[in-house]
């Protein structure tokens, strides 16, 4: 089959399959020869327009449709029920939307923590400092048990460094 003939029956065939887009094809003429498309703008591209339902009460469906003028004069329309794409997206949001917030409450959770055991150590450091700042030359920076971290190295370094000066202090009371 070819012609008005043949497109009209390829239509109607694609038409009648579950889950299929939409069809229009409309003759030169103006009347409408197949599909299932209630309604189309007969400019040619891309359209994006509501569609009123064939069902009694229907509320109709919003489409996306590309028309193509044909060289006969011919109109063909295909088109897709927007609202599958809708509830796809819908459905992924629901499901990403709290998944993100699960993610982000653990992260926040996380941080908090990092930075409350981080702080707890410049702290056990600055105690330290004050306690050799007051006299006590024999204070040390206590050390983290399996931390290799910036805090731990300077640590290692203030300890370092109170040691040469506790050698120092040690040496220069037994010249005097």
């Amino acid at each position: 089959k070819e012609g008005a003939v043949g497109a009209a029956a390829a239509v109607n065939w694609r038409s009648a399959r579950p889950g299929a887009l939409v069809y229009l094809l409309v003759g030169a003429d103006g009347r409408v020869l197949a599909g299932d498309m209630t309604a189309m703008p007969r400019a040619p591209g891309w359209h994006r327009f509501h569609m009123p339902g064939t069902m009694a009460g229907g509320s109709g469906e919003d489409v996306l449709a590309l028309t193509v003028r044909q060289r006969d004069g011919a109109i063909v329309g295909v088109g897709e029920d927007l609202s599958r794409s809708e509830a796809v997206r819908a459905a992924l949001f629901g499901a990403i939307l709290p998944t993100g917030a699960i993610a982000l409450l653990l992260g926040l959770a996380a941080s908090i923590l990092i930075t409350r055991r981080v702080l707890r150590r410049m702290e056990g450091i600055v105690a330290t400092v004050r306690s050799v700042e007051a006299g006590d030359l024999s204070a040390r920076v206590p050390r983290a048990e399996h931390a290799r971290d910036d805090v731990e190295e300077l640590g290692v370094a203030i300890n370092q460094m109170l040691d040469r000066i506790a050698t120092l202090v040690g040496a220069v009371r037994r010249v005097s």
